[in-house]
């Protein structure tokens, strides 16, 4: 079933994508429904959140197959290139969007079984796009403040806000990927210190045993 696009100035742009539980019917038919909605439009990749299905679902069109990327998480990147994007939800509006070039993700496919890929490239940057759809983005959160400051005075509402914030520049993932840096540093200096200290206790026990 082909479902209506959402269109700038609507605000579910902005939910966040829940994960995918169940590898059932439902989802097949949400998988279905993204993939009548891109012949119908003519697009080449689509995430659920595109059409107001609020789930972790990325579609994208590989040659003549329509392939999903359910629950899909950037593990690595490296790179960066610079090329222009546009989105069906800001109709008008074309920019130059940094991404990196090479990437390594982590997907499930509509069985729910782990896949792995690295790509690089005019198709990472397309995964990118669709994934920061996943996280309540769209592309004009990765431009600087001054273009995305033009944007917002070009469009006629201006650019559109979560309830959190407004157009946050800074992603969820990113502050878990950065709060579990620390917790693992945290770890491996407390590990670190123990073998020290261990190592210490031990040349002074060695010390008073020789000293007697």
């Amino acid at each position: 079933m082909v479902l209506e696009l959402l269109k700038y100035p609507d605000e579910r742009i902005r939910l966040i994508s829940g994960n995918v539980r169940f590898f059932d019917e439902s989802l097949q038919n949400i998988i279905t429904d993204m993939v009548d909605t891109m012949k119908a439009n003519g697009l080449e990749a689509l995430s659920a959140i595109q059409i107001g299905i609020q789930y972790a679902v990325v579609v994208i069109k590989e040659a003549d197959l329509y392939k999903p990327y359910i629950i899909l998480r950037i593990i690595s990147t490296s790179g960066e290139t610079v090329e222009t994007e546009r989105t069906p939800y800001y109709e008008n509006i074309s920019v130059d969007v940094p991404r990196h070039d090479k990437i390594k993700i982590f997907y499930e496919n509509e069985k729910g079984e782990a896949q792995y890929a690295d790509l690089e490239g005019a198709f990472s940057r397309v995964i990118q796009h669709q994934l920061d759809y996943n996280y309540g983005s769209t592309f004009v959160d990765r431009v600087d403040k001054d273009v995305r400051k033009q944007i917002n005075e070009y469009l006629p509402k201006g650019l559109v806000s979560s309830s959190n914030s407004s157009c946050p520049t800074v992603f969820y993932r990113d502050y878990i990927k950065m709060a579990y840096k620390y917790v693992m540093l945290a770890v491996w200096l407390r590990f670190l210190a123990r073998i020290r200290y261990s190592r210490m206790w031990t040349i002074f026990r060695l010390e008073r045993i020789f000293a007697r």
